[in-house]
């Protein structure tokens, strides 16, 4: 069986996932390659359908922000088809979509199915697919109204690009084998609300390598506590819907109403924005990190007491798995896995997107006994080997993958 996954970068979350994906079905034995646009090749398995793609023009791109990077891939900003066509290996019997932005329109996607013939399965990284291209940017909910007022585009229909792709979508996707893998419940019914026509919808998230943390080393993190560390992951400044100005917004108020909880908190960002963010707090003890290694930000984890995950729209937000993976305890809104993996008894997943829930939520936190923050991390430790572990998650996925290309090749042999 030949596998073909697209990803538009070879770095990034999505990059990383994609490669380690690629890696794995391989090791399963599927033969499977990975075409990218943007990145520097370090595997024979990785295929680039752009080699004229300069570093420069690539963070050109990257620093063009919002606008490029999470919106309707136009002709302009597409593959060159033949170019596509090109570097696609020989008979692919499956071809996987991780991340298709600034890749592939919603006419390649259909032209590769009348050119090959072959299922097209789209595990989502985001929620481009069932939307005009959009993530849900600030938790708008315009995608589901079919676009057209959209406050980063700065157009209205029907001129708007996301209400143009999102009108095509719902007509081209009719002729296609369109199989969707969700990484959560809750991206699962947004697949099923949506006005996308698909051919089936499946849920599957896929975990991470289990890390070895001791109940001494948690027991030791909560016994010898001297300022609760707020974990928060990081990206660019200009990506509202990582939840960034809910964040600020629930420290701040933490420092103005609530100054007894401010004083007994450490806030550590990690990511590429993170020192401009921290301009942003000159009031809170924070410590920021714009690059780790892998061991690197093993170490930062093992030491943080909560995660705050205040994203938005994210479909399978990994540093939230991580952090369950390491005992550390989610204060979570309910979107991407979250839902799946948070209970009453190892977090605090929210009902709302408000600051203020989430300010309320972390100084509930933070009342809490150590008998009991210490029983809530050991309860992520068990959760994350029922339902994270990388092994199983990752054989379930490839099930899904071979049932998709049977049934395809059964239905195709009953109607030819």
């Amino acid at each position: 069986m030949n596998i073909v996954l697209f990803s538009t970068y070879l770095f990034g979350g999505a990059g990383a996932n994609a490669k380690a994906i690629v890696s794995k079905l391989n090791t399963a034995g599927l033969n499977t390659s990975l075409l990218y646009r943007f990145g520097n090749k370090s595997e024979d398995f990785e295929i680039c359908t752009d080699r004229w793609y300069s570093q420069e023009k690539v963070q050109k791109a990257m620093s063009a922000g919002m606008k490029n990077l999470f919106y309707s891939t136009t002709s302009e900003n597409a593959v060159n088809w033949e170019n596509l066509h090109a570097a696609i290996p020989q008979k692919p019997d499956l071809f996987i979509l991780l991340w298709y932005s600034q890749f592939l329109t919603t006419e390649q996607i259909v032209r590769l199915y009348e050119t090959y013939g072959v299922p097209i399965v789209v595990y989502m990284s985001d929620n481009a697919i069932i939307s005009g291209g959009c993530h849900f940017t600030l938790g708008c909910n315009r995608y589901n109204r079919g676009c057209g007022t959209c406050p980063q585009l700065e157009s209205v229909k029907p001129d708007d690009i996301s209400f143009k792709t999102l009108k095509q979508k719902k007509e081209l996707f009719k002729n296609i084998p369109l199989h969707i893998i969700a990484s959560s419940t809750w991206q699962q019914k947004l697949v099923e609300e949506s006005q996308i026509p698909y051919r089936s919808i499946q849920k599957q998230m896929i975990g991470f390598p289990l890390k070895q943390i001791s109940t001494d080393e948690i027991h030791q993190k909560f016994d010898s506590l001297k300022k609760f560390e707020l974990l928060w992951s990081a990206s660019f400044i200009s990506e509202y819907r990582k939840g960034l100005p809910i964040f600020l917004d629930a420290i701040q108020d933490l420092d103005e109403h609530y100054p007894e909880y401010a004083k007994r908190i450490r806030v550590k960002l990690i990511g590429l924005d993170a020192t401009k963010i921290r301009k942003e707090l000159q009031f809170i003890e924070f410590q920021t990190v714009e690059f780790l290694a892998s061991n690197e930000y093993e170490k930062e984890m093992r030491s943080a007491h909560f995660y705050i995950n205040s994203t938005t729209d994210d479909a399978g937000p990994g540093t939230l798995m991580r952090a369950v993976h390491y005992g550390i305890i989610p204060i979570s809104f309910p979107t991407g896995v979250a839902s799946d993996i948070i209970t009453s008894e190892s977090g605090f997943l929210l009902k709302t997107f408000s600051y203020l829930d989430l300010s309320k939520s972390i100084r509930d936190a933070m009342d809490l006994s150590m008998e009991k923050l210490e029983d809530m991390s050991l309860k992520n430790l068990e959760i994350a080997s029922n339902l994270l572990d990388e092994e199983k998650t990752f054989k379930e996925f490839t099930q899904k993958l071979v049932g998709i290309f049977k049934n395809h090749t059964i239905l195709e042999n009953t109607t030819s």
